[in-house]
């Protein structure tokens, strides 16, 4: 009967569609439209135009595989039929794009699009939010301490509301307050170079993300960003000196 042979012609299609339909299924797509971004990316002659501001036809091609990850991302199976768990999979591909993040050659149009990919991963599994803000303020390796004062990326994942701002702005009120008090501590003496620098890095970072994100933009009230700001308004004469004018500025910004 040509009607039973079309029937069981659909159903193997759909069961074979339900056995693609699993965790590491879904990771391989995702890995592989990743892949693909990022070579679109790499061929675009313009890489200082964020995404949002991609408007050329040279374009197309890299908003087609953008659109494709959030139907990727929703073909995760609702239940779990794997020993992948969900959860995993998420993470892992999260992490992959995480970690290009911080790559050395980098810029607007990379990191922008490397940020809308993970603002879907996000969507449909938030608590990859949670792990990002671990991610970015691991101190356990020195290349991976120094993921927070990559000015531009750390700007972004806030920015876009990837990583929790209230665990970065207090992360970053007590590593200033520690290296305020170790030098405090030197009762006059010459501050150890490494505290100093390091003290002088989070100063500079403060001020770029409360500059970006409160004052430039306004993509943060003040209170987003309260305890760093605090600190920056009561930084010692000593150490807020190679920062005067800059500091003054932002102040200036955040009263006008």
């Amino acid at each position: 009967d040509p009607a039973q042979q079309q029937s069981s012609s659909s159903s193997q299609v759909q069961a074979g569609q339900q056995q693609l339909l699993t965790n590491e299924a879904v990771l391989e797509n995702l890995v592989g439209a990743y892949a693909a971004l990022k070579k679109a990316i790499f061929a675009f002659p313009d890489g200082e135009i964020p995404l949002a501001s991609l408007k050329s036809p040279k374009a197309q091609n890299i908003h087609k595989i953008m659109m494709s990850f959030p139907q990727m991302l929703r073909a995760a199976p609702r239940e779990e039929n794997s020993i992948f768990p969900k959860e995993v999979m998420f993470l892992t591909f999260a992490d992959k794009v995480f970690k290009d993040l911080f790559a050395e050659r980098t810029n607007a149009l990379t990191i922008s699009s490397q940020c809308a990919v993970l603002k879907y991963v996000v969507a449909a599994f938030p608590a990859a939010m949670d792990r990002m803000s671990e991610w970015l303020l691991l101190e356990n390796e020195p290349e991976l301490a120094e993921r927070k004062y990559r000015k531009a990326v750390v700007t972004a994942l806030i920015g876009n509301h990837l990583v929790d701002t209230a665990y970065i702005d207090e992360y970053l009120r007590k590593l200033l307050i520690s290296n305020l008090n170790h030098m405090s501590a030197n009762h006059g003496g010459e501050p150890h170079p490494a505290r100093w620098r390091e003290l002088q890095r989070t100063i500079d970072l403060c001020i770029t993300l409360v500059r970006d994100l409160v004052v430039k933009e306004t993509i943060l009230p003040p209170k987003g960003l309260r305890n760093i700001i605090e600190v920056l308004l009561r930084l010692p004469a000593s150490v807020s000196r190679p920062f005067e004018q800059r500091i003054k500025m932002l102040f200036d910004g955040l009263h006008s």
